[in-house]
């Protein structure tokens, strides 16, 4: 085999391990993220409230659904209150 048939076949190589760890990489950050959103899911149920209107680690939020209605939406600040009585579900 040539020197150039070499090297190439070296850059290919090289470009398939790159390439597959890459997408190895995005598929475990992937899985990560889809964890953190059920485990914030559990959390959500697992913490009481205080009452209705006073939900704590939550914004107040205009929601995009339901429609032309104020709402609250999770936020990463626990010290968070929202004074609102209904959850958006998209915002």
């Amino acid at each position: 085999m040539s020197t150039k048939k070499k090297v190439l076949n070296g850059i290919l190589l090289v470009g398939i391990v790159a390439f597959t760890c890459v997408g190895v990489n995005f598929a475990v950050e992937k899985q990560n993220n889809k964890f953190d959103v059920l485990l914030n899911n559990i959390d959500a149920y697992a913490s009481g409230e205080n009452e209705p209107g006073h939900y704590t680690g939550a914004i107040n939020v205009y929601c995009k659904k339901p429609e032309g209605r104020s709402g609250c939406a999770n936020d990463p600040d626990p010290t968070r209150v929202c004074t609102l009585n209904i959850f958006c579900t998209k915002y």
